[in-house]
């Protein structure tokens, strides 16, 4: 049995279940029937992660290979280096009369806008920066040297993919509805046509937080120093 594949397997298998019961769940709250695509979608990444617990069940295993923490925490370093400067580029439309952000934000839905911007500063600056320095000080505080490349790439790819999505998205949504308040439309249009950013910022922080999981699941079986 080939042990990373068949737990990424259930990885994607559960967090698809997991998905399409929360979608359900919101389903039940709205009438947008668009909502079934995303259930749908959701069922079939549940398909593929039972398909991939199949095949690591029956595939030969293969060793991890490991990467000192040392070169993890360099890694985050530059990786919140590059988050830094895609939080000033995501801020620069700001400087844009024409988009009319002072005024925009000032409205109900323009606090979509601020929660995006401050969540994608937190975790995408500050915890890859807090991860860096917990990766930095482990071996001298648990005595553990190195962790699984193939789980540090997970963590890694999993956060970063979400914490963008739900800023992302949840921006839109937020100057949407700003923009549409900002002309006189109802509380209930601006609600609906916000609804188009909500699963998408939903799937994001259930990425940051299985990415989360991950990272501590690396760090519990990190191998030990000598």
């Amino acid at each position: 049995m080939n042990k990373v594949v068949t737990i990424t397997g259930a990885l994607v298998c559960a967090s698809g279940f997991a998905m399409f019961f929360l979608v359900g769940l919101l389903h039940s709250e709205t009438y947008r029937a668009a909502i079934l695509i995303y259930q749908y979608s959701a069922l079939v990444v549940s398909v593929i992660g039972a398909g991939t617990v199949v095949v690591g069940v029956v595939a030969r295993d293969t060793p991890l290979r490991t990467i000192d923490t040392e070169g993890v925490a360099r890694f985050y370093f530059r990786l919140a280096l590059v988050n830094t400067i895609a939080a000033a580029l995501f801020a620069a439309p700001l400087l844009d009369p024409q988009l009319k952000f002072p005024i925009l934000i000032t409205r109900w839905p323009g606090i979509y806008m601020v929660v995006a911007y401050t969540f994608f500063v937190l975790v995408g600056i500050v915890g890859t920066l807090c991860w860096g320095v917990f990766f930095h000080l482990l071996p001298s505080m648990f005595d553990k040297a190195s962790v699984r490349r193939f789980w540090l790439l997970a963590q890694v790819a999993v956060t970063e993919v979400g914490v963008y999505a739900l800023a992302i998205f949840m921006f839109l949504g937020g100057y949407i509805g700003a923009s549409l308040n900002y002309s006189g439309a109802g509380d209930f249009i601006v609600g609906a046509q916000m609804e188009v950013a909500v699963i998408p910022s939903a799937l994001g922080i259930f990425l940051v937080a299985l990415g989360t999981m991950i990272g501590v699941a690396n760090v519990l079986f990190a191998k030990r120093g000598s």
